[in-house]
């Protein structure tokens, strides 16, 4: 019993460090849009670019290095840099009333999710490798799609799509980390993961409203 008691209390600490550090990334984000605004237009670019390149060399660093453990708040700087002319046009589209209901609609359905995904009694790791193949699919479909001219009704499709999988994929990796042996160095990690999630739920979700409106 004793030794139950303190798994559970294990696993309740590791969720705290985990979803701390999801917010200091989304801090490492929101500084990001705030330098964004004093940065030159035709830096934004580079930014975004940079941002996707250091998110890509994550994939093939191992998850508890120092070096991907830092990468991690580059990340959420540049992708926060990137987003800042995203969010003035969707602001512009949708206006900002709208743009944060949206926002805030997106991040309750996404803690509502990772509550399902950590209180279900299933074990849903099995499921990982089929995400991640449906993820390669939206990578090559977008990358077509932007090839593609007058392509609105795809990247909406798209839009869809992504929303779908990364609503998926918060639930798996709140699974994940409720099944998992929750080490310490897996923290960054798991972390990094919900944070990736969220942003292209959001994301996603404005593109979309931005589609229909």
């Amino acid at each position: 019993m004793e030794g139950a008691i303190s798994l559970i209390m294990d696993k309740k600490e590791y969720i705290k460090k985990v979803l701390r550090l999801f917010f200091i990334y989304w801090l490492c984000t929101a500084f990001g849009v705030y330098i964004g605004q004093f940065l030159p237009s035709y830096l934004l670019l580079p930014a975004s670019i940079l941002g996707l390149v250091l998110l890509l060399i994550t994939v093939f660093l191992h998850k508890n290095s120092r070096l991907s453990k830092v990468t991690y708040y580059f990340i959420a700087l540049l992708l926060g840099i990137s987003a800042f002319a995203t969010l003035q046009h969707f602001i512009t589209s949708l206006g900002t009333a709208k743009l944060f209901s949206i926002v805030l609609m997106v991040v309750i359905i996404f803690g509502m999710l990772g509550l399902f995904g950590y209180k279900i009694n299933l074990d849903l790791r099995k499921f990982g490798t089929y995400l991640f193949i449906l993820l390669l699919v939206l990578i090559a479909l977008t990358l077509v799609a932007l090839l593609i001219p007058g392509n609105s009704v795809l990247m909406l499709a798209l839009s869809g799509f992504g929303l779908f999988l990364f609503s998926l994929y918060t639930i798996y990796d709140f699974n994940r980390i409720a099944n998992n042996s929750n080490d310490k160095n897996d923290i960054h990690h798991d972390a990094f993961s919900l944070y990736i999630n969220l942003f292209n739920m959001i994301i996603n979700a404005l593109n979309i409203a931005n589609f229909l409106d």
